[in-house]
């Protein structure tokens, strides 16, 4: 299944190929969470970003459904690279990207993997459960889901996505 990722400001929506909303990310004014509800305007998920607990400790990425925590995942910090959590050398000017990180929840452990072309994969124990087309790019994203998967959790996947993407960025004054 193929979704279409329409971005206006505060409101994002993934379409389906016959332009049936299946999907809605509202944004907030003020932070990073971004609340996943459903088709008729119910809120199911609310993905937010924690910010690092400690100087150079790892920010962490949050899914909650209703009150309680759903999806956790932890980003590796500047001066921490486990082994199986890469991150790419840093250059002069721009922090270390993130290349794969890892969300704790039910039925997973999931991994997203920002590939060399710019998508990001998304995987569950070895199995391919779908793919994130690069952020950087003219026109629409494209989030290709297996059968069989709950498009609601992974928009809120692709929050989290959007979120390790745009983890290197350098904000300017």
């Amino acid at each position: 299944m193929n979704l279409k990722i329409v971005k206006t400001p505060l409101l994002w929506k993934l379409v389906d190929e016959q332009n049936q909303v299946v999907a809605r990310l509202l944004g907030r004014l003020t932070g990073p969470a971004k609340t996943v509800c459903s088709p008729d305007g119910a809120s199911v998920y609310l993905v937010d970003k924690a910010p690092p607990s400690a100087p150079g400790a790892a920010a962490r990425y949050q899914m909650y459904r209703g009150a309680s925590l759903y999806a956790v995942a932890d980003v590796p910090g500047p001066d921490e690279q486990p082994q199986d959590l890469s991150v790419s050398p840093a250059f002069l000017f721009r922090p270390p990207r993130i290349q794969k990180i890892r969300i704790q929840a039910p039925g997973g452990p999931y991994i997203l993997q920002r590939m060399e072309n710019g998508r990001v994969t998304v995987s569950c124990s070895d199995q391919d459960l779908g793919s994130i087309s690069p952020f950087f790019k003219m026109g629409h994203q494209i989030l290709s889901l297996a059968p069989k998967t709950d498009p609601l959790f992974f928009a809120g996947i692709y929050v989290m996505a959007y979120y390790m993407y745009h983890e290197d960025d350098i904000d300017l004054v």
